[in-house]
């Protein structure tokens, strides 16, 4: 399906309280308004990841995929597991809105791995 562009305007100060909400939300402003439109498979999946990344122990080691079942993880389409990983990694390093866990390293396989 072909992918449409909705372009509109907005004050600096709603822009201002919009890139607020999606930062909270650990989201780019443009996967926010979106969100906020038409629920996604990533709004969905990303939002399932916080929480369930909220229960990992303190002092733990995981990764994106070990938050998920095998059965899970293959259900979610590879685009959505591609940006989520990308999304997660930005909550992680640039917006700090996921406080408390940091990236690890990237394994033989390319596997991010984070430390909370």
């Amino acid at each position: 399906m072909a992918e449409m562009t909705i372009a509109f305007g907005v004050t600096a100060e709603e822009y201002a309280k919009i890139q607020e909400l999606a930062r909270k939300a650990s989201m780019s402003v443009p996967q926010f308004v979106k969100s906020k439109l038409v629920e996604t498979d990533f709004s969905r999946t990303l939002q399932d990841l916080i929480e369930r990344v909220k229960q990992v122990p303190k002092g733990s080691k995981f990764t994106i995929r070990s938050q998920f079942s095998e059965e899970e993880w293959q259900s979610i389409p590879k685009g959505v597991r591609l940006a989520l990983g990308k999304q997660f990694y930005i909550s992680v390093t640039k917006t700090n809105t996921l406080p408390g866990i940091s990236p690890d390293k990237k394994d033989s396989a390319n596997t991010m791995w984070y430390q909370k």
